[in-house]
């Protein structure tokens, strides 16, 4: 250890630009102290299960070094370790290669044995056991030879023992530490991106590498041991973005269930604001963003760059759903909305909530299921009409909205009908009222629109709140939000959810012509239901070669009397209690008011918070096998919260008694992730409606008497 350095200062060791910390007391406090995460890249001892661990070195982003550097007191960067440290590095290295080349003699023999016992099998099945002892015999008189030995020697030292695979040993001593000096950042764009990082950090962020997603942070609203990334951040530093790179980048955040952000930098000079404006071209004025580029003014001198906090700035975070950026003040070409900046080609802001322009509010009559009160007087408002109720489908498309929705219960219900991640309303309207035996319906926007879900509350006010069931996402507008008293319901109904194409002679339609949509179990249920399709169903669920056809999923036998009120998660016994509540009698029945108004999942009556259900973390045992979350697929550590669809299926959710009564009463239906049934469907866009009935004709009662 060098003279005057304390125990308790941070060491970083630097090698050809790779910087690593080797002390686990260090990467502790910069996890725990400086929500620093780093990456482990070594290896551990071959233990059961531990094959899907990483251990020391704690491997840094020039990024995190530089945030360490202004903020540890005292903390260390050396060239090279002590030579105390150096020779015990070398002492575990020759110990665990040793312990790896007998690992792999052992495991050379059993395969042999293996081999010989196979074999011996064959032979004797064709009566040549004679034959067989004597080229066993033969076999081991070859392999006690010294030749054999040594031969199996050299080969096990070749493969482990390889100099190469070793990156982190000695590190080279050129230069001394006192001559060494760390330059990051060294130029504007390394500024630009360290900027967009530290501003991720200050706003309580765990950041990580997003180079595998082509960006570059990942952002965590928690440590990555716990939580999942919401976000993949790319720093853009000059330049437009060609349409196409903006597409792409938007499918990878669908395919990996993250948010794609572009984020950029813009500086703060003499009180004002620099902005720099691109906007992208005409032809692709549904993603009609401007880009904010980075211009530093910073002096290129070293001196100057060797103070990294007189650099100042404020990094805005463009999500890639259109111009709406998060921002302390806002740039004469954006508009103010609560505290967002908006452009007014995109976007509207309806009682200080930016809402989407499609939504917006018009002079005209715009709606398309009725205004505010719920009354009759909006286009494809409640007809009143029965008669299609129980329509098995397949007929014409003509004067059908995109979906209409049928009340055939015999209670009143309201119709909630959200889009996207905050859950706005579309097409303008939180709830919409529906006697029975009446409908509504909704005309999409012929450009489409992305996450949408649609379904029905039960035992509601006047105003279509305190509910019973199906107060699952916050009251809108949002702000002021809120649920009702005890809190938002569990998420377990019986919902529509589809994202729609481009309608046939919207300029879109050529690269979004399709509408995704599934009726899924995976939370539970609430009221039976059955979905229509009419049109051009014959083109519906096409793998390339063909196309299966659709015109009805029926989930009309989904009947609350068979909801299991003693589940069993404790896979037979493997995990009999968490947190004093015993796993294998689970009663999930959601029961209001004396009366069973939903089923929840057992995924979700293991993670849902009180009172309705445990509070797990779905990533923990027993959760884990019941939600089976994968939230890296490319990485799947199941230690780090992830489960293969392999495993998952080979688990015991499958053997749940409320995933075998999804099967049974609504075939095709998703009753788990990674479930065998049909799930997600996919239908020309426009050219096929939809009709969801709430209580087709021969469904269960609802609700029913606990």
């Amino acid at each position: 250890m060098m003279e005057g350095q304390t125990t308790d200062r941070i060491k970083i060791y630097v090698k050809n630009d790779d910087c690593f910390v080797w002390r686990v007391e260090d990467a502790r406090r910069i996890r725990e102290e400086w929500r620093i995460s780093g990456t482990y890249i070594g290896s551990i001892a071959n233990n059961t299960q531990q094959n899907v661990f990483n251990s020391l070195p704690l491997h840094l982003s020039k990024d995190e070094v530089t945030f360490l550097l202004s903020k540890v007191d005292g903390s260390t960067l050396e060239i090279e370790p002590t030579d105390e440290e150096v020779e015990n590095f070398q002492k575990t290295r020759e110990e665990d290669l040793e312990r790896q080349r007998r690992m792999m003699e052992e495991n050379m023999r059993e395969r042999d044995t293996k081999n010989r016992k196979e074999k011996k099998r064959k032979t004797d099945e064709n009566g040549s056991s004679a034959v067989t002892a004597d080229a066993e015999e033969e076999d081991k008189k070859l392999d006690d030879t010294e030749c054999s030995r040594e031969s199996k020697k050299d080969y096990l030292a070749h493969v482990v023992g390889n100099e190469n695979i070793v990156l982190y040993t000695q590190p080279q001593r050129e230069v001394p530490p006192t001559e060494f000096r760390w330059n990051y950042p060294g130029d504007w764009k390394e500024f630009c991106k360290y900027s967009v990082w530290l501003n991720l950090w200050n706003r309580g962020y765990f950041i990580g590498s997003a180079a595998k997603f082509g960006g570059d942070f990942l952002a965590y609203t928690g440590d990555p041991f716990q939580y999942h990334a919401h976000y993949i951040v790319l720093v853009h530093t000059d330049g437009a973005i060609k349409a196409s790179t903006l597409v792409a980048f938007g499918r990878l955040g669908v395919a990996v269930k993250k948010s794609p952000v572009i984020s950029s930098v813009v500086e703060r000079k003499g009180g004002g604001t620099m902005w720099e404006d691109k906007e992208y071209e005409r032809a692709y004025t549904f993603v009609n963003a401007r880009l904010l580029l980075c211009r530093p003014f910073f002096s290129k001198s070293p001196s100057a760059r060797s103070s990294i906090m007189a650099f100042r700035t404020s990094s805005l975070l463009l999500v890639l759903v259109g111009a709406a950026i998060v921002s302390a003040g806002c740039p004469s070409f954006l508009k103010t909305c609560g505290d967002a900046c908006y452009s007014d080609d995109l976007y509207c802001c309806v009682n200080g909530v930016l809402t989407q322009k499609l939504f917006c509010p018009t002079s005209g009559d715009g709606g398309n299921n009725g205004n505010n009160n719920g009354n009759n007087n909006g286009n494809g408002g409640d007809n009143g009409n029965n008669n299609n109720n129980n329509n098995n489908g397949g007929g014409s498309a003509d004067g059908r909205a995109d979906l209409e929705v049928v009340n055939n219960c015999g209670v009143d219900l309201f119709i909630e009908a959200r889009m996207g991640g905050a859950g706005s309303p579309i097409p303008g309207e939180s709830v919409t009222v529906r006697n029975a035996g009446s409908s509504t319906g909704y005309n999409i926007p012929d450009t489409g629109a992305s996450g949408t879900r649609f379904w029905a509350k039960y035992g509601c006010d006047s105003n279509g709140r305190n509910c019973l069931i199906g107060d699952s996402m916050q009251y809108w507008p949002n702000p002021p939000g809120g649920c009702p008293d005890g809190g938002c319901h569990p998420p377990i109904d019986s919902l529509f959810e589809a994202t729609w194409g481009c309608k046939p002679g919207a300029g879109c339609n050529s690269m979004n012509p399709t509408t995704w949509f599934d009726t899924s179990q995976v939370d539970g249920w609430t009221i039976p239901y059955a979905v229509s399709l009419f049109g051009e169903t014959g083109k519906c669920d096409c793998d390339g070669n063909s196309c299966k056809g659709l015109t009805y999923l029926d989930a009309s036998k989904l009947d609350l009397a068979k909801c299991p009120s003693n589940e069993d998660a404790s896979w037979n016994g493997r995990f009999p209690d968490n947190g004093g509540h015993s796993m294998s009698n689970l009663d999930l029945r959601y029961i209001k008011n004396g009366q069973v108004v939903g089923c929840m999942s057992p995924c979700k009556k293991l993670t849902y918070g009180a009172p309705s259900g445990f509070g797990l973390n779905e990533g923990t045992v027993p959760a884990i096998y019941m939600c089976c979350p994968t939230p890296n697929p490319a990485n799947c550590v199941f230690d780090q919260g992830c489960i293969s669809s392999e495993d998952c299926r080979s688990g015991p959710v499958g053997n749940t008694q409320f995933v075998n009564a999804v099967h049974q009463m609504a075939p095709g239906v998703y009753s788990y992730s990674y479930d065998d049934g049909v799930g997600l469907h996919a239908c020309p866009a426009g050219t096929v409606k939809y009709q969801m009935t709430f209580c087709p004709k021969g469904s269960a009662s609802y609700p029913i008497n606990a």
